[in-house]
């Protein structure tokens, strides 16, 4: 975050980012702190989302995209979202 503000909405800190909140999304869930998880990974989702229209298609940005829908829809349906995980599955699916 501090990188953010210091060197702006670059793509690459933009990225690190989301990045680095996946990581804690991933470790929350592996401690069951799925709550946590989803505000982490939806946190991520977002920056993902802004590099993807910020970009275009590339294969990172839609790579980055997939997983964080994956991440998060998994999460959703461990918390027993099961609508929002298939919205979730569903956007992922449809990803050119």
């Amino acid at each position: 975050r501090k990188l953010l503000s210091t060197l702006g909405d670059t793509p690459q800190a933009l990225r690190d980012l989301s990045v680095s909140l996946s990581n804690v999304g991933r470790v929350s869930r592996d401690l069951g702190e799925l709550e946590a998880a989803r505000v982490a990974y939806a946190e991520s989702l977002d920056l993902s989302r802004k590099l993807h229209s910020a970009l275009g298609e590339s294969p990172q940005t839609l790579r980055d995209l997939r997983i964080l829908l994956n991440n998060l829809a998994v999460v959703s349906n461990d918390l027993g979202d099961s609508e929002t995980a298939q919205a979730l599955f569903t956007e992922r699916d449809n990803l050119a």
